[in-house]
């Protein structure tokens, strides 16, 4: 059983699509609240919590938004958000051109990347040569070289439902 408490749903929103590094799950909260938990041992450990957003960002509007909304990359221990600068209660679903990066180490965030079109949903590779996969809400995937940190390409018409994306 958790010793403390993982989330309270009467205090905030959490989104249950996690993404994880080995067996570190992390999850976020629709106000941005990364909450991180080890899956290793026979108990989940929860790790200390970190906010994506500054209190000025958060001020400013800025959250998390999307389908599956963040993407870990394990070799370059970087996690992936997609993020808005007029969040709006009830909105968190809805897709960006944004996203920003954040080393895992730290919990600061170190880049951003622009997308050509609204993503709904990212996952990243675990490869050597690493890319962030971001499915368009035409259908399409950007694609994104992450050792570069830049957008390398748009593949079209591979979906007519853009939701999650799954790679292995």
């Amino acid at each position: 059983m958790l010793k403390q408490s993982f989330f309270d749903p009467d205090e905030e929103k959490l989104v249950e699509r996690a993404t994880q590094i080995g067996d570190v799950y992390y999850f976020v909260t629709t106000l941005g609240e990364v909450v991180p938990m080890d899956l290793s041992g026979n108990i989940p450990a929860i790790l200390p919590r970190w906010s994506l957003v500054s209190d000025e960002e958060r001020e400013e509007g800025w959250a998390p938004g999307g389908w599956q909304l963040m993407a870990a990359s394990p070799g370059l221990n970087r996690l992936y958000v997609l993020m808005h600068p007029d969040h709006k209660p009830l909105n968190w679903e809805d897709p960006s051109q944004i996203i920003w990066v954040f080393d895992l180490e730290t919990g600061k965030k170190i880049g951003t990347l622009d997308s050509p079109g609204l993503i709904w949903s990212l996952s990243a590779t675990s490869d050597d040569k690493p890319l962030l996969l971001g499915m368009n809400i035409e259908g399409g995937m950007e694609i994104f070289d992450l050792t570069k940190g830049e957008h390398t390409g748009t593949m079209e018409g591979l979906s007519a439902t853009p939701t999650l994306v799954i790679n292995h």
